[in-house]
């Protein structure tokens, strides 16, 4: 099935150059552009199958990374991303702690800009080549973020707690193959590559609320 992309950005030339980064990845994509946010808002309103989300963070009534937020609500299972001309650190991180699923500076050369959808879209997060090196990740506790489920969340803090597969499923009362397919959605929804990245997440995550 053809990607379904809303774009909501008052810079139309801009929307065009991304819908033709985009045309490369899915031929078929379909486009929506919007100029506004309350016009964003109402096209999710009366689409719930968009693929990708993308919110020019200085657009008319974006109203900053509330914006952000509200659209995370909205679309719980749509990844969300966050574009922009001009951006602080603070609003880069602010975003992604919001719930959005990249960062995505305007100044990106094209080659860059594909591969950071390319990611968003194969359920990763893309920071961008600003916040190297630093922890920008918010936990599944973060609002609108990482959508993990009840038993999802009981699952990867098992995991955190250094216990292997078989003592998850002893724990939960659940089988192991049950835990397998809660480990994979986790890693999905954190972005994480593997195991010890969900590890390594889940530590951050542990740092930042005891600091």
């Amino acid at each position: 099935m053809a990607l379904h992309v809303l774009i909501a950005d008052d810079h139309r030339l801009f929307g065009e150059l991304l819908s033709a980064l985009l045309s490369t990845i899915d031929t078929g994509a379909k486009i929506d552009f919007v100029p506004s946010f309350p016009s964003a808002r109402a096209a999710v309103e009366a689409n719930s199958g968009y693929d990708l989300i993308l919110l020019d963070l200085a657009m008319p009534g974006m109203l900053g990374l509330s914006g952000v937020e509200q659209m995370v609500r909205r679309c719980p299972g749509t990844p969300v991303a966050v574009v922009s001309g001009t951006m602080r650190q603070s609003d880069m991180r602010g975003a992604l702690r919001a719930g959005a699923r990249g960062v995505l500076p305007k100044t990106l050369g094209g080659d860059e800009f594909r591969a950071a959808l390319g990611k968003i879209l194969e359920g990763g997060i893309y920071e961008p080549p600003a916040l190297a090196g630093e922890t920008v990740l918010a936990g599944p506790e973060a609002a609108g973020r990482n959508q993990l489920t009840q038993r999802e969340r009981e699952v990867f803090e098992a995991l955190v707690g250094g216990r292997s597969n078989a003592e998850i499923a002893s724990l939960l009362g659940i089988s192991e193959v049950t835990v397998k397919i809660h480990l994979q959605s986790v890693y999905r929804k954190l972005g994480a590559k593997n195991r010890s990245d969900a590890v390594r997440i889940g530590m951050i995550e542990a740092g930042r609320r005891a600091a």
